[in-house]
């Protein structure tokens, strides 16, 4: 019996969001369309906001999320991976770094989320921004996954 290895490859998504002040919203950041037949065996998302009120002495408030999904609506019921940032602010008090999240998961040995050729992955994300600013996130998937 020959025990055939499958080399787990990896898939790296990227995008930014800004939006103005005193917006709520969500939307598909990036997507990927798988060429081959794979299997998802693991992945992150990862989401982080510049806070520019604390250079302008204005209060504020965040809360922002980054969705690994099937479906490119955001909060959907196929989500593979969700994370989320909030924060609050005062103009007396100064956010210099920036706020960051990150979720992974791999899943146990003999499962994982079957994609075919074709078929679309989606990056979402959103947030709302109550500020006087602009506010811009940056979002990452990093998707591990195996051909079949």
């Amino acid at each position: 019996m020959t025990n055939k290895l499958k080399h787990i490859k990896t898939k790296l998504i990227t995008g930014i969001l800004t939006q103005a002040a005193s917006v709520v919203g969500g939307e598909v950041i990036a997507y990927h369309m798988w060429q081959d037949d794979i299997t998802i065996i693991g992945g992150e998302v990862f989401i982080s906001a510049e806070v520019p009120d604390a250079s302008i002495n204005a209060d504020g408030f965040l809360s922002g999320f980054a969705d690994l999904s099937r479906v490119g609506i955001p909060l959907q019921d196929s989500s593979l991976l969700f994370a989320n940032i909030v924060a609050r602010w005062s103009g007396i008090f100064s956010v210099n770094s920036p706020l960051c999240k990150d979720m992974a998961i791999m899943f146990p040995n003999g499962y994982g989320v079957d994609m075919d050729n074709g078929e679309t992955i989606y990056l979402n994300g959103g947030n709302m921004n109550n500020t006087v600013a602009e506010l811009t996130c940056y979002y990452r998937a990093l998707i591990y996954y195996v051909e079949r």
